[in-house]
């Protein structure tokens, strides 16, 4: 796992900008594809999973595929391809934290960057790896597992191998918790 600072390059904080702005488009899933459909949230999907067909959800794809390029290079990260690239907003919930689970159920690396200022709100990810026995959302009661809490920031990214089960936290009442997140391998 690694933590990051000023992650974003300036030159994408008028895309950052818009998204925690106040026009920008939200929407809802199902609550069967949710991985925490008991606590209210909007998303925006800018590449769908693998197995839900036509990838590209969003006119902000090629802008936030580059930022992404930019940050690994930086970084040294090493990718091959996207498993999903998604934008998430939660709001005040009385929990410390929301399901723990895994976006794939199969290897993958993650990076998940706060891009807006708020109270508490954490990033929760458990020594637990994805087990096919358990699937891939385990629930909110505390794991049976050590538990890493990484405090939020504006624009603080994380990676993180994506087969670990991980939650989010909640931020405080009156204030909203915006998050991207991509997933790859």
């Amino acid at each position: 796992m690694k933590e990051i600072n000023n992650i974003i390059p300036n030159k994408y904080s008028k895309v950052i900008d818009n998204i925690i702005g106040r026009n920008f488009p939200w929407f809802t899933d199902p609550i069967e594809k949710t991985t925490d459909h008991h606590y209210p949230s909007f998303y925006h999907i800018v590449l769908r999973r693998p197995e839900e067909g036509d990838r590209i959800n969003s006119d902000l794809y090629t802008r936030l595929k580059n930022m992404f390029e930019e940050i690994a290079k930086k970084h040294n990260i090493k990718y091959k391809e996207f498993g999903r690239i998604g934008i998430n907003c939660t709001f005040h919930e009385k929990e410390k934290w929301g399901n723990f689970h895994v976006d794939h159920a199969y290897p993958n690396k993650s990076l998940l960057i706060f891009l807006n200022s708020f109270d508490e709100g954490s990033f929760f990810i458990t020594s637990k790896k994805y087990n096919k026995k358990l699937g891939t959302d385990i629930g909110a009661k505390k794991p049976i597992c050590n538990i890493t809490e990484i405090k939020s920031k504006k624009n603080k990214g994380v990676f993180f191998d994506g087969s670990y089960y991980h939650s989010r936290g909640f931020p405080k009442d009156k204030q909203k918790r915006i998050v991207m997140v991509y997933t790859f391998w």
